[in-house]
């Protein structure tokens, strides 16, 4: 629920507007300018692409490739939290700890790094992603290409070319899954620029390739080959920013050591996982039934319209990401007035951006795809507004989820696995019952509003009322 989170420095007290203290502080911190850029390009990648994918591919097609992009999530729901759970050990033992244990600090040294627990976290962290990237290409490759095969065969699609784009599409996630151990490994190490250029270069990288082999006539079967490509490139640059660590001189583990901090590591780690699972059911199910259920066009116009509102929603919350120190700081100060102006100017800033985004979008989506020769359209633009009111909300709610995060508390594990639960349950009833992608839009913002859209807005508001 919660997004990711960026390294800043420094404190906003004074009252400067959010949007000059950003500049402010891009312009004398690299770093946050190169998460700027990683967090724009992991949601914009997708939007870089899309022209090109929506006008040179059929319906069939694009739906399809929808479909291939929201098995991408797969990886990481199987990441199942270990991620920010590893980068928190390598921290702890850059700064000297002891041990790992399965809660609390453990034993703390005299602030060297320990060179040991990070060879074997290193070792376990490597042994983990291996297991996990096998197994969820053994279950893309098996249960995937059989669901790949019948879409294709709905949608008239040549099945063989289809499938074998969809293996190499798999391939290329399992190496993404597995490669996740190199930023947890970064941003443990305290090299937060390197993190952020191994992700720059994975995931623009992605939209670089793609873009190319597209234009070039490329299909599905070379934008699968260019996400491969772009993974493989990173992992060639995380060599490089490696080669002065540790990692680079850490090539095989001690099972006798492994076992122990991979113990250590689950509780830590399943709380977050669920959250994923929950955030999985709720913004990607309805991309897999559509698809099975209304056919590959109407995903695809549904797909298109979802990305779009993702990718605003997601940029509407980078400052309040980026000021993460700024709002901890006010936390433990305790300075609740600086907390206040934090929160609300983020609340503004998300508003305003995603109301004239969405605003806009809905209005001139539609001409703007006819300009570039789509062979897509969207949905009817009463749909498409549904859409954006239930993709606002959700991304309002995720953004006080991590507000209420930084003080260290994960109160919405329940909640988000019992609406993923919820949402998929009740879109397929809708399709069932003939109520279309409609019907599918009104289930999941019912189930939302229930309970996560307000619930965890009000508990910050309690919070910065005091």
């Amino acid at each position: 629920m919660a997004a990711p989170t960026f390294a800043c420095r420094g404190s906003s007290g004074d009252g400067v507007p959010l949007i000059s203290a950003l500049i402010a502080r891009i312009r004398g911190n690299p770093g946050l300018l190169a998460g700027f850029l990683a967090q724009a390009l992991q949601y914009g990648a997708g939007l870089m692409l899309m022209p090109f994918v929506v006008s040179r591919l059929t319906p069939a097609q694009v739906g399809i490739w929808y479909v291939f992009l929201a098995a991408q999530s797969l990886a990481a729901v199987a990441d199942f939290g270990f991620q920010p759970t590893l980068a928190r050990f390598f921290a702890l033992a850059r700064s000297g700890a002891q041990e790992i244990t399965r809660h609390g600090l453990g034993k703390t040294g005299n602030g060297e790094p320990n060179i040991p627990l990070t060879r074997a976290l290193l070792g376990a962290a490597r042994k983990l992603y291996l297991a996990l990237a096998g197994g969820i290409f053994l279950l893309l490759a098996v249960f995937g290409t059989l669901y790949i095969a019948e879409l294709s065969r709905k949608g008239g699609l040549p099945v063989q070319q289809i499938c074998g784009a969809w293996l190499i599409f798999a391939l290329a996630i399992a190496a993404n899954l597995y490669f996740l151990w190199i930023p947890a490994f970064l941003l443990g190490s305290g090299r937060v620029v390197q993190n952020y250029a191994f992700l720059i270069l994975s995931r623009g990288g992605f939209a670089l390739f793609g873009i190319i082999i597209i234009v070039a006539g490329g299909r599905l079967t070379g934008l699968a080959i260019g996400f491969l490509a772009s993974q493989l490139a990173a992992r060639a640059v995380a060599w490089f920013l490696l080669r002065n660590t540790v990692a680079a001189h850490s090539r095989s583990w001690n099972s006798a050591e492994t076992r122990p901090v991979l113990s250590a590591i689950w509780p830590n780690s399943s709380r977050l996982g669920l959250v994923g699972i929950g955030a999985f059911l709720i913004s990607r199910y309805n991309v897999f039934l559509i698809s099975s259920s209304l056919g590959l066009a109407t995903s695809a116009q549904y797909a298109i319209c979802l990305q779009i509102l993702n990718g605003i929603a997601s940029v509407a919350q980078l400052p309040a990401q980026a000021r993460l120190s700024d709002i901890v700081n006010a936390r433990v100060g305790p300075d609740n007035s600086n907390l206040r102006k934090l929160v609300i100017s983020s609340w503004a800033f998300y508003w305003f951006l995603f109301l004239c985004s969405s605003i806009f979008v809905i209005a001139f989506a539609s001409p703007a795809l006819a300009h570039i020769g789509s062979k897509v359209s969207i949905l009817q633009t009463s749909t498409f507004a549904m859409l954006a009111m239930v993709v606002a909300l959700e991304g309002f709610h995720s953004l006080n989820g991590f507000i209420i995060t930084t003080r260290n508390a994960v109160p919405f594990v329940l909640p988000a696995l019992l609406s993923g639960v919820g949402v998929a349950i009740s879109a397929s009833l809708a399709v069932h019952f003939g109520y279309g992608v409609t019907g599918v839009i009104l289930c999941q913002g019912m189930v939302q509003i229930a309970y996560n859209n307000w619930k965890w807005p009000f508990m910050v508001y309690q919070e910065i009322k005091k």
